[in-house]
């Protein structure tokens, strides 16, 4: 053939320039024109010579190689695959389309596989379409595509190689960890939009099963210290994993409180919690007695024994919840002295039993022992009754209520005498030691109200003291009656109680509070009447018996 004789001139280094050849084809009118040549554009080229016969030559990159192929004849040859054109690519498919001659009528089978690799995998096989698009390739994969093309019994093939686009970069991120009753949740978001084609997925641990979810949704019932996974993907291509581990950063919250006491033992009662991932199930509560570890157990209840009797101890527990987290609290708690058997035996601020005349059994403290003088007393510690002194507007009933308000109290606390236990009772104010002595009285207003009037008891402040040094005097909110006093101003006389509260705060009788009546200094007549005064009776009861007590109870 004309073109298999052509020259080929090669210069001192052994290469050769492929337009110098084609333009000697030309020349030697083996070639009609270079439009004759046909660059196929992967260094082969279509040659048609001035007789009709068709060449394909294929040059390497370097020019320092030339082959050439003979296909046939003009027309009456059979088909060739010229050329595949990649018509479009994208990160998990790559679409071509063979060029031919004489293709008229051909079958099209199409193969892939990934450059290097020895196998090619059938992905069609005698279609008519000339184009194919490969889907469920690789990212950023080479992959050579086998094109086969068959007609009247003749079977031509021709690769490429061609790489799949680069994955887009997702980001991926997860919310902050929610938890409920020891289970946790969290959302996972992807910022940028999700490609067409891919989807969203997690996975709950190494080993889970990717599952899809949307952008924005959360995933629930998750574990303490679970590993979660997301990435994006389309079921051969996916993004790197973000990931996120469940975790619980906060403390549960203890309550301590105290259960039974004895003389020798103290029983502590844990109210614990943790929203989070729980209580551990193990080793949950540290017992602590004076900063010394004693029993680390499961149980929220603990009883300290062999303990000293009458004894203030600290007791400390710790909590710990599942994620290893813990919080401690703090209490002071004091065993129970022995039970006394003789009055003797009592001391103030201890507490006892009394059960009173009319069958309650209630708290009581001791205000006085033997030692103090005025021989073992009782108070009680909760408010026994209501006591109203005083009559709205009418001065000689408001009056009589004023000079009997500490007999008026002292019936009322009689009312709760158990002569089984004690011999008398009396309120707090008077004297303790002669409960409906009274003393000092005042002349000075006497012609204002046609007689002398009682002024304070004048050793009221010997029970508010003592009540104060025991801590008595802070129960609650109600009032202690102290004295009856008279108060002075530029106006008026005013006459009625002093009442101290439970923070040591004094109501004099020139106040709202503690004034029954007032009286104008300058014609006698009664200014005003508006005290009604309402006290929480609180007996003190004198013990005279063994019998008195009936236990010590804190």
């Amino acid at each position: 053939m004309e073109l298999i004789k052509a020259n080929v001139y090669y210069d001192n280094q052994g290469k050769f320039n492929k337009d110098d050849f084609f333009q000697g084809l030309v020349d030697e009118g083996i070639v009609g024109s270079l439009d004759d040549i046909k660059d196929n554009g992967n260094g082969t080229y279509t040659i048609v010579t001035e007789d009709g016969y068709i060449f394909n030559i294929i040059i390497d990159e370097n020019e320092e190689n030339i082959e050439i192929e003979y296909v046939g004849k003009g027309e009456v040859t059979g088909i060739k695959i010229v050329d595949i054109k990649v018509i479009n690519k994208t990160e998990n498919s790559i679409e071509i389309e063979v060029e031919t001659t004489n293709g008229e009528g051909a079958k099209y089978s199409y193969s892939y596989k990934k450059t290097g690799d020895s196998d090619y995998t059938s992905v069609a096989t005698n279609i008519t379409d000339n184009t194919y698009k490969f889907n469920n390739l690789q990212a950023n994969v080479e992959y050579t595509i086998l094109a086969q093309a068959e007609k009247d019994g003749t079977i031509v093939t021709k690769t490429i190689n061609v790489s799949t686009n680069k994955l887009q970069e997702v980001t991926i991120s997860f919310g902050q960890t929610k938890w409920e009753n020891g289970k946790a949740s969290v959302t996972v978001s992807v910022k940028e939009p999700i490609m067409q084609g891919y989807r969203l997925e997690y996975r709950i641990g190494e080993n889970g099963n990717w599952t899809e979810i949307s952008s924005g949704s959360e995933i629930p019932n998750l574990e303490l210290n679970t590993n979660v996974y997301a990435r994006v993907t389309d079921g051969i291509n996916e993004t790197e994993y973000a990931t996120t581990k469940i975790e619980d950063t906060v403390n549960p919250t203890i309550t301590l409180k105290k259960g039974t006491i004895t003389t020798n033992s103290i029983e502590i009662i844990v109210e614990a919690s943790d929203n989070e991932s729980g209580l551990a199930t193990s080793g949950t509560y540290e017992y602590f007695l004076d900063g010394i570890s004693k029993k680390v157990q499961e149980s929220n209840t603990y009883m300290f024994e062999g303990l000293a009797q009458g004894k203030e101890y600290t007791i400390k527990v710790s909590v710990t919840d599942k994620a290893g987290n813990d919080n401690e609290a703090e209490i002071k708690v004091k065993t129970d002295k022995v039970l006394a058997t003789k009055v003797s035996e009592l001391i103030e601020g201890d507490f006892v039993k009394y059960q009173d005349a009319k069958g309650n059994e209630k708290t009581y403290a001791v205000l006085y022992d033997n030692s103090s003088g005025y021989g073992v007393q009782i108070v009680m510690m909760d408010t026994i009754e209501d006591v109203t002194l005083g009559v709205d507007n009418n001065l000689d009933a408001t009056k009589a209520a004023y000079e009997g308000a500490i007999q008026t109290l002292y019936d009322k606390a009689n009312g709760y005498l158990n002569t089984t236990y004690a011999t008398s009772a009396r309120c707090i104010g008077s004297i303790p030691n002669s409960p409906l002595s009274g003393s000092g009285t005042t002349s000075e207003y006497q012609d204002w109200i046609g007689g002398t009037i009682t002024n304070k008891d004048t050793n009221y402040e010997k029970d508010t003291e003592q009540m104060k040094k025991l801590g008595i005097i802070d129960i609650d909110k109600n009032y202690w009656l102290s004295s009856r006093s008279i108060y002075y101003d530029t106006k008026r006389l005013n006459i009625g109680m002093n009442i101290v509260d439970t923070t040591g705060w004094v109501n004099e009788a020139g106040s709202s509070t503690g004034t029954m009546f007032s009286i104008e200094s300058y014609d006698g007549t009664m200014y005003s009447n508006t005290m009604a005064a309402t006290n929480g009776l609180r007996p003190v009861f004198t013990l005279i018996s063994d019998k008195a007590i009936v236990r010590r109870n804190r």
